[in-house]
């Protein structure tokens, strides 16, 4: 459907000025990432209405990183890291890397996209 893939198109270009808005300021603070919720929505979407699993466990994958969807106060009682996981998650800035899995993700969505719409 060609109409869907142009209007998911239009809506990923918007997200990746979103997740750009993240990403290219110096200072950014853990707040901005709300901005990664429209790409995010754009993605799972698509990757939904495709039926493209692969797709959409990368972009799950994407938005645990920027915030796992459990309390921390959960993660530290598991044990899994000898220090608390606020302090994983800033020390190795695992939100930053979400959102470029998203960012990632999103390019290669649009590029493919435009690639199914030209004529041949």
């Amino acid at each position: 459907d060609i109409n869907f893939i142009q209007q998911i198109n239009y809506a990923v270009e918007v997200g990746i000025l979103f997740l750009l808005m993240i990403l290219l300021p110096l200072y950014n603070h853990g707040y901005y990432y709300i901005f990664a919720l429209a790409p995010f929505s754009f993605l799972f979407l698509s990757a939904v209405r495709s039926r493209n699993w692969g797709s959409l466990w990368f972009v799950l994958l994407g938005y645990v990183l920027i915030s796992p969807p459990v309390p921390f106060g959960w993660i530290d009682q598991a044990g899994w890291f000898p220090v608390d996981f606020q302090y994983v998650l800033t020390a190795y800035n695992l939100p930053l890397f979400g959102a470029f899995l998203l960012l990632l993700f999103s390019t290669v969505l649009m590029m493919r996209q435009k690639g199914e719409m030209t004529p041949e």
